[in-house]
């Protein structure tokens, strides 16, 4: 799918690299073997996308391999993750860091149904994060469900999740704080 819609931008060692990326080895499989790898679509088409708009910034005449060492794959789901949640309310952000990932940070999934209930998200905001490819929906037992897209997403989500409950635990203290000074100053 790389070399057929843009061979002229990346080669195959390059497009390789890519695959490898985004894939998901399948059980009792070697990730060794290129055409066992499980590659969910959207996000390659995520991850192509991202490389070529960051060859374009760049002024490069094709990805090159540089794109993909050194910590740029996860720089490339950060800002992915960032921008597809950048225009959203925070509350959305909040149900995907809170219900979509185990405590553990593995991927979870809610009913959409239920993902409804929660304060700020909306079906328009989850069909703009799915047509942003952030989120999916699947059918299991009669029930559609929301889930990210891919586990390469759990890190990112995870450590955005982590940061902000950090802020929170810290502004709470900072209140509490501020509370007992203003009580003792009564007494």
């Amino acid at each position: 799918a790389i070399l057929k819609s843009g061979g002229h931008l990346v080669r195959d060692e390059v497009a390789e690299q890519i695959v490898r990326f985004v894939s998901a080895p399948r059980a009792h499989r070697s990730s060794d073997d290129l055409e066992r790898l499980e590659v969910e679509p959207a996000l390659l088409s995520v991850v192509c996308r991202e490389l070529n708009n960051q060859r374009l910034r760049e002024g490069r005449p094709e990805i090159t391999v540089g794109q993909l060492q050194d910590g740029a794959q996860q720089q490339i789901i950060h800002d992915f993750y960032e921008e597809s949640l950048a225009d959203v309310d925070i509350r959305v952000r909040y149900f995907v860091e809170d219900q979509l990932l185990t405590d553990a940070g593995y991927r979870d999934s809610s009913a959409l149904d239920d993902a409804l209930l929660f304060p700020g998200v909306t079906r328009e905001a989850i069909d703009l994060l799915i047509s942003r490819r952030l989120l999916r929906l699947e059918e299991r037992s009669g029930v559609l469900r929301v889930e990210l897209t891919h586990d390469v997403l759990t890190r990112v989500a995870c450590e955005s999740r982590d940061l902000r409950r950090q802020e929170e635990d810290e502004r709470r203290r900072r209140e509490e704080e501020a509370t007992r000074r203003q009580r003792n100053r009564r007494l």
